[in-house]
């Protein structure tokens, strides 16, 4: 029997935080991951092709100092290096 191994990591929006605890390969990306769990408006338009920028996220420093990297979700794939992680997910504004 496999025992598949669960990553898990947290995403804020809305003042709201949420605990995820997925596994690689469950969802392709991050974007799939957070439009099926959360649902935000309008989050992640082109479906991944990476063309609107409406999926972007920031990923926490571990040192509160040092500034939060931007990245589009649907270019962060579901595996062990989200492991830990907070995400914010960005509001889309025109």
């Amino acid at each position: 029997m496999l025992f598949k191994r669960y990553i898990t990591f947290t995403l804020l929006y809305a003042g709201e935080t949420y605990k995820i605890k997925t596994f690689s390969g469950e969802y392709d990306d991050l974007r799939e991951l957070i439009n099926k769990e959360i649902q935000p408006p309008n989050f992640g338009r082109c479906d991944g092709m990476g063309r609107c920028a409406t999926c972007m996220v920031a990923i926490q420093a571990a040192n509160p100092l040092n500034k939060p990297n931007l990245s589009l979700s649907c270019q962060l794939p579901i595996n062990d290096e989200l492991a830990n992680k907070v995400f914010s997910i960005l509001p889309y504004t025109p």
